[in-house]
C-alpha cells in the first residue's frame, strides 16, 4: 500500500523483502522487516509524503461493521438442527440399530456446530 502511495505520487518504489517475510513469519525481526526502498534524491520528497500518509481504516473504507446478534445463531442452530433431523427421518429412516436419541443428539450437535462456525466468522 505505501508503495503505491508513493508511486501515485510520482516517486519510484521498491518493496524488499516481502515474499522472505511471507514465508517465514518469525524472520521479520532478524531481517528489519518489509522494506520499502526510494531514491536517494527522492528521499526527502518521500519522507514528507509518509508524514502525512495513513492507511485508510476498516471502517472507513466499509462503513461501521454490525455484528449480528446471538439470537440469530441460535434460530440457525435450531434450524438446522430440524432440517438434519428431518433429513435423517427421511432418507435413512429410524432403524431398530441406532437409538433415535442418538439421531436427535447427532442432528442437535451438527446444527450447533454449524452455527457456532457461523458465530465466530460472523457469517
Amino acid at each position: 500500500m505505501l508503495r503505491a502511495f508513493l508511486e501515485g505520487s510520482g516517486i519510484d518504489a521498491v518493496v524488499r523483502d516481502a515474499n522472505t517475510v511471507a514465508a517465514d513469519w518469525a524472520l521479520s525481526n532478524a531481517i528489519g522487516g518489509v522494506k520499502v526502498d526510494v531514491a536517494e534524491e527522492d528521499a526527502e520528497r518521500a519522507l514528507s509524503l509518509l508524514r502525512d500518509f495513513s492507511p485508510p481504516s476498516r471502517t472507513s473504507v466499509q462503513g461501521e461493521k454490525k455484528r449480528h446478534s446471538l439470537g440469530r445463531y441460535v434460530k440457525l442452530a435450531a434450524v438446522l438442527s430440524a432440517l438434519i433431523l428431518l433429513f435423517i427421518a427421511t432418507m435413512i429412516g429410524f432403524r431398530g440399530d441406532i437409538p433415535p436419541a442418538l439421531l436427535v443428539i447427532s442432528a442437535v450437535g451438527i446444527g450447533v456446530g454449524v452455527a457456532a462456525f457461523c458465530a465466530l466468522y460472523d457469517i
